[in-house]
């Protein structure tokens, strides 16, 4: 926990300030805040103060709760429930958490007020505008994976893509949620015909599994979902794909280890990506222009950045949706096939 999160101006520390100056401290700050961008899904209504990061701020809606939106920094941007400011706010640490108003066209938070205008608005939803993107997708998606496993950091899941990373993996804890997830990514990837539930059992392996505040088998997760629903986007165009898998797993019970985990999940199932996974696919199915190997290598390495290991372990669930759902073969893998 933080008792302030950073920010570009000199902070004064804790021991140098007492509550009430932390108070008027704080007031100041929110008087000089500017709203940057708000994610499409941060629906208005009241939220109370859940979480809090050097970047981020979490806040949890009232009354129906599992919901969050988060104020955040400009070097985390923009996201489906995401609210960009220039700097964050001080809130000291109190008995009362924070409450956050959001409305229409207004926010609250700590009596300052901010009007939000419509050119602030994040548009998160991923969509294929048509078959021409597909194009050249099997060599952009060589070029994405390639990169991929180049830069991945060396303790993540892209171990399912690449065997020889295991070896990162040394002590017997490690071994052992190594081995579970391989079994998993066995059953995700192994034929749904018949009665036996594999893709099932796969997903309830994984869940809450590893490391980190969201774990591992849950950022895996929120990757197959994300990949799901790329796949959805190409029936749109008719291009054949496992409807049944894509089913399955559409259908299949979630138990995130938090509400965080929970909400990335949601946000994945319907599409909804923060401005690094957005711009990735978009790169992946832009234009022949767009498909320039920098572009994709420059697009994987940020989405690298997410965590210490999110991002990749989101990864390794994408690129086994997509890869299963296509039943890509390992040319079309590797991009000898156009």
């Amino acid at each position: 926990m933080y008792a302030f999160a950073n920010c570009k101006r000199s902070t004064p520390s804790r021991g140098q300030i007492d509550g009430a100056t932390a108070v008027l401290y704080a007031q100041a700050t929110l008087e000089s805040l500017r709203v940057i961008s708000i994610g499409d899904c941060a629906r208005p209504g009241d939220y109370v103060l859940h979480s809090r990061f050097e970047r981020v701020l979490n806040f949890e809606r009232l009354g129906d709760g599992g919901e969050l939106v988060s104020l955040v920094s400009e070097s985390i941007g923009n996201g489906p429930g995401n609210i960009v400011l220039d700097e964050l706010p001080n809130l000291p640490e109190r008995c009362e958490p924070a409450l956050l108003k959001i409305r229409s066209n207004r926010m609250t938070l700590e009596s300052r007020s901010w009007a939000i205008p419509d050119s602030c608005f994040y548009d998160s939803k991923f969509q294929l505008s048509g078959p021409d993107g597909f194009s050249g997708f099997r060599n952009a998606w060589a070029c994405f994976k390639k990169e991929l496993l180049s830069s991945a950091p060396e303790k993540c899941l892209v171990f399912l893509l690449e065997p020889a990373r295991e070896a990162a993996f040394r002590t017997r804890f490690d071994a052992a949620v190594v081995a579970r997830f391989k079994q998993a990514a066995e059953f995700i990837r192994a034929d749904t015909r018949g009665d036996e539930p594999l893709l099932e059992k796969g997903l309830a392996l994984v869940q809450r599994l590893g490391w980190g505040l969201t774990p591992s088998g849950d950022d895996f997760v929120a990757g197959l979902l994300i990949g799901a629903y790329a796949l959805g986007e190409l029936t749109r165009w008719g291009y054949e794909i496992d409807r049944e898998w894509l089913s399955r797993l559409a259908r299949a019970e979630r138990k995130p280890a938090n509400l965080i985990s929970g909400q990335f999940q949601t946000f994945a199932e319907n599409g909804c990506l923060c401005w690094r996974w957005k711009a990735l696919f978009e790169t992946l199915f832009g234009s022949a222009g767009l498909q320039a190997s920098a572009g994709i290598e420059a697009a994987t390495r940020r989405i690298l950045e997410i965590g210490s290991s999110s991002g990749a372990d989101t990864a390794a669930g994408v690129v086994l949706a997509i890869e299963r759902g296509m039943k890509m073969t390992e040319g079309d893998r590797n991009g000898s096939a156009l």
